[in-house]
């Protein structure tokens, strides 16, 4: 099963990001539709992270760490001070969301999504 787990992201009428603390996506573990290379699941959840981590660097002046692994990604992004680029990034995120929950309903025993907040 891939886990999302969104870490200090609250989805509460809205995306919240903290204003004090650093917040993220981790993704792990593998979808095992399909054996390496032909997991649609693993490949849909794995394009859009990637897609959301590319974004970040290159649309938004934020900072962001990245960890990639086989069957793991973490980015985690220091607090955004100025209100337009929190929007902008609340925006991407939601993007992000929208492709997972999406993949998620076709695949609900294959993708879980957790919320970490602390």
């Amino acid at each position: 099963m891939i886990v999302i787990r969104l870490v200090n992201i609250t989805v509460d009428n809205g995306l919240h990001l903290p204003a004090d603390r650093s917040f993220g996506i981790r993704i792990s573990g593998h979808a095992g539709d399909d054996i390496r290379g032909r997991d649609i699941v693993c490949a849909a959840v794995s394009a859009l992270a990637q897609t959301l981590v590319l974004s970040i660097n290159r649309l938004l002046d934020v900072e962001q760490a990245v960890k990639t692994e086989n069957g793991f990604l973490t980015s985690t992004v220091n607090p955004v001070m100025d209100k337009s680029e929190e929007d902008r990034l609340k925006l991407l995120i939601e993007s992000f969301l929208i492709g997972i929950l999406e993949v998620q309903r076709e695949y609900p025993e294959r993708v879980k999504i957790d919320y970490e907040v602390g």
